[in-house]
């Protein structure tokens, strides 16, 4: 199974085509397939991002304003240059990288060990979670881990 990451995707109704000629033929992709960037970490903790244009990552892209909403309607970034750094820095592995260490388990109230552990087991566990952020290994600030015991 392969878990993309869908950093943009579309509306149902929306479908890819150049702009400057006929539509012909039913579109290759269209809704919820059709991906602007979309990324992957294989098993091996590789990497890759795929971008659906070269021109996201040109300086006009990268540096462009949009107008602010509201009365004054002044100019400000777009924050795709933000967006691009961003998903660049993970799959170079600068940001969103995880490690653990300090893994500690045991049956509650015991002493640690290596022993098999039953369904109705109470268990006690405790993990170390670190993310590299912007080059350092800073605490994990995630509320969402899980943990899954396995048999072999």
């Amino acid at each position: 199974v392969i878990d993309i990451l869908r950093a943009f995707f579309f509306f149902t109704t929306a479908y890819s085509h150049a702009a400057n000629q006929d539509i012909l033929e039913y579109p290759l992709a269209i809704g919820s397939s059709l991906l602007l960037v979309a990324g992957m970490q294989a098993r091996n903790n590789a990497r890759i991002v795929v971008f659906g244009s070269h021109d996201m990552l040109s300086d006009k892209f990268y540096n462009a304003d949009v107008k602010a909403q509201g009365a004054e309607g002044g100019v400000q970034a777009a924050g795709n240059g933000e967006f691009a750094s961003n998903v660049v820095d993970w799959a170079l592995r600068r940001n969103g990288d995880l490690r653990f260490s300090n893994v500690k388990h045991n049956k509650a109230g015991e002493a640690p060990s290596d022993m098999a552990y039953r369904i109705t087991d109470e268990v006690e566990y405790s993990i170390v979670i670190e993310e590299m952020r912007n080059g350092n290994w800073e605490a994990f600030k995630g509320s969402d881990v899980q943990l899954d015991f396995c048999k072999d």
